[in-house]
């Protein structure tokens, strides 16, 4: 009991804290499950994934109200069952379409439900951080549970950022399942992530700069095929999606910093993504044409230059509602 009692008061403690800062380590520049164990779990073949039914109100990456529903999913629940009727429209992608710094409704999935006919559901599937390695392993297991009928699909910014020390997303290597299910529960306790922490931060090093990115361009390529070839095996009908950047001059001193970094590898992994549309005939929303001149769909500027505002979210998923409307003619009404 002294022991037991010794404990929970040590767990008060820690919990009365606010979240330790990121002890960022050696694996990957963006790790999430390292970074905010509170909210990620740790994943062997995804790295990472939101921890079901959460509801966030401070100490997340960014500010702001978030919740999950059992999934692990920004979303309401969603409805495995084909039976109710309904067509589904899975949003596969990173921070952009998950709604990164604006309210869960006026993220794009969301938008795009209220914009849809009600004979279709929309879900958002977005996990931040994913790269094209990630989305089309999670893709996978999404075919096989939700039997959609569309998929849109929204990578880039995160497939061209730096690896951690030149280690590549298919070069990863995770602990074993009872290493990561151990882990997983600890991380609910404050105690043990303020542990974590300092441990990290005394026998971890900074990662190495690399000019390899997370998904090397070929790879970049390679996965949006598969993600493109197993919607058409499992008969769904793929929609190719490219978020805005903002004007590169709309960053001031930063400008010439990032050009290297993330302008030029952004224009190829586009072209990559425009090149895929037009070899196997697959609708692309370009975001990034649509509103390529629209300052006022970016508020943090210079800082993120990766996640426009609420009011980008609304052109995108009119510009999507457009799309699938324009391809399916007979089943959505305009």
């Amino acid at each position: 009991m002294s022991v037991f009692l010794a404990l929970a008061a040590i767990e008060l403690f820690f919990r009365l804290l606010s979240e330790p800062p990121r002890a960022q380590g050696y694996r990957l520049i963006y790790n999430p499950e390292l970074d905010f164990p509170k909210f990620y779990l740790k994943d062997g073949k995804l790295f990472w994934r939101l921890r079901p039914n959460l509801q966030i109100k401070s100490g997340f990456v960014v500010s702001g109200e978030y919740r999950t529903n059992s999934e692990g999913f920004r979303d309401q629940e969603f409805v495995e069952n084909r039976s109710v009727g309904k067509k589904k429209i899975l949003c596969l992608g990173n921070s952009v379409t998950f709604g990164w710094g604006v309210a869960e409704e006026k993220a794009y999935p969301q938008v795009l439900q209220n914009l849809i006919s009600s004979e279709y559901e929309v879900y958002n599937c977005a996990q931040t951080g994913y790269t094209t390695f990630q989305g089309k392993l999670l893709l996978g297991e999404l075919l096989q549970k939700y039997h959609p009928d569309i998929v849109t699909i929204a990578y880039i910014w995160n497939d061209l950022l730096p690896a951690a020390n030149g280690i590549a997303d298919s070069k990863q290597k995770m602990p074993p399942p009872s290493i990561l299910s151990v882990q997983n529960f600890l991380a609910r306790f404050a105690a043990y992530r303020w542990g974590r922490f300092f441990f990290l931060k005394i026998s971890s090093k900074t990662p190495a700069a690399s000019e390899m990115p997370r998904v090397p361009l070929v790879e970049y390529r390679t996965n949006l095929l598969e993600i493109l070839d197993n919607c058409r095996a499992h008969q769904v009908q793929p929609v190719l999606v490219l978020p805005p950047a903002p004007k590169q001059e709309w960053l001031g001193v930063q400008a010439k910093r990032y050009q290297k970094l993330f302008y030029e590898p952004f224009r190829q992994y586009a072209a990559a993504v425009k090149e895929l549309s037009a070899i196997r005939q697959i609708t692309l929303v370009n975001a990034d044409s649509a509103l390529a001149g629209e300052l006022s769909i970016w508020e943090n500027l210079p800082e993120d230059f990766v996640h426009p505002a609420a009011v980008a979210h609304k052109k995108i998923a009119e510009l999507i509602f457009a799309a699938l409307t324009e391809s399916n003619t007979s089943s959505i009404p305009k």
